[in-house]
């Protein structure tokens, strides 16, 4: 969330592997892939290819995620109301706290 403009991006892990295994007819079997790297340690540096400090925008975030096969999406609201049941989470919370002032603690 980049308080300044009111505007973030959630960047998700990687479908990675897949599982073989053996039919009956001995032929191997390749099911969809095992699970998502969705652990920040993976995405973000040392690690990961994302590095954050105060000089990171939000495209160049969009466009190292899009290179290296993230899932992600700047559609904040949409993500975290995706329905009407779902618990909704306050992603402008940080900046409510620490930037009151800001276009984002305004949302």
């Amino acid at each position: 969330m980049d308080c300044s403009i009111a505007d973030g991006i959630v960047i998700g892990g990687q479908l990675v592997g897949s599982e073989t295994k053996i039919g009956a007819d001995g032929q191997k079997v390749v099911s969809h892939p095992i699970g998502i790297h969705e652990s920040i340690e993976l995405i973000q540096q040392p690690l990961g290819p994302i590095g954050l400090d105060e000089q990171t925008t939000l495209s160049e975030l969009q466009n190292i995620a899009k290179n290296q096969g993230y899932r992600s999406t700047s559609s904040l609201d949409a993500f975290f109301g995706r329905t009407a049941v779902q618990k909704k989470v306050d992603y402008t919370c940080g900046c409510k706290l620490y930037y009151p002032d800001s276009p984002g603690a305004k949302l």
